[in-house]
């Protein structure tokens, strides 16, 4: 009932895996489809039996080197992420503290070290309980009782 590209975008939906199509297809429209779903390799029937090795080994290779990058991206996005709310954290406690930069990132570091928690979690909590406050400051006391009033 379903094409070969339709079972592979369903297949790829579900899981990213390496998928080569075997298929009796070799015009232009149909292989670029398949390129642009992500098929790993893509074989014209009908196949002789040398052919598959080497297709299989350049698909499982570029998988890895996808699967390679696509940690490296997300453990980049989280440094990041992590050194926003700690540059955060540490602007807060500049502002509040009257300090400079390094002074008050060693400030931060050093109740994270009292306290045996990650300097992460700390600066995730300060901006929080900054974020939280402002909230309440910001908030009319008319928009308090209404919400108070709902719960």
């Amino acid at each position: 009932v379903m094409s070969g590209l339709e079972l592979a975008k369903e297949m790829l939906n579900f899981a990213f895996t390496p998928i080569i199509m075997l298929s009796a297809y070799d015009d232009r429209e149909t292989v670029k489809q398949a390129v642009e779903l992500g098929i790993s390799g893509y074989l014209v029937k009908p196949v002789r039996p040398n052919q598959l090795a080497p297709s299989i080994e350049a698909a499982l290779a570029r998988f890895l080197e996808t699967q390679a990058l696509t940690r490296n991206t997300d453990n980049l996005r989280d440094g990041l992420e992590k050194n926003r709310v700690i540059s955060t954290a540490v602007g807060i406690a500049m502002e509040r503290m009257c300090l400079n930069n390094d002074l008050a990132f060693q400030h931060l570091r050093k109740l994270a070290r009292e306290q045996r928690r990650p300097l992460r979690d700390i600066a995730s909590e300060i901006v929080d309980a900054i974020n939280l406050a402002s909230t309440l400051i910001n908030s009319s006391p008319q928009e308090i009782d209404r919400s108070t009033s709902n719960d």
